[in-house]
């Protein structure tokens, strides 16, 4: 396993043209610099790690919003299946099931008369 640094502070960071990463210079708590080049697939991979965890530190999770849905029945069971792009399957019970398509209807009509702040 590579050895840990603890990096409190950025002190630089440019973009290696000839190599197409990025360079990230920073400093330990007792000033010890290190670099880190960081490949096109990394900087997206922390991107989003960076977010995720910020937003869990300043006291919650970011909204997930799927892409695309699908529904089903089960094959063996009688259950309503419900997935959210690559993820597994919920299983709801009918009686669920149809609890939960009640109030999707009824938040998408309140939202749909909502009036929401225009964003500057």
């Amino acid at each position: 396993m590579a050895e840990k640094v603890v990096a409190d502070h950025v002190t630089d960071a440019r973009w290696d043209d000839a190599a197409s990463r990025l360079e990230v210079a920073m400093t330990d708590r007792l000033g010890k610099p290190v670099t880190l080049s960081i490949g096109r697939g990394a900087i997206s991979a922390l991107a989003a790690l960076t977010a995720r965890y910020d937003a869990a530190a300043a006291g919650g999770e970011l909204t997930k919003i799927p892409q695309g849905f699908a529904i089903g029945h089960g094959r063996y069971e009688p259950l309503v299946l419900l997935r959210f792009e690559n993820e597994a399957p919920y299983g709801l019970s009918s009686e669920l099931a149809l609890q939960l398509g009640e109030a999707l209807v009824d938040e998408a009509a309140e939202i749909g008369e909502r009036r929401y702040p225009a964003r500057q």
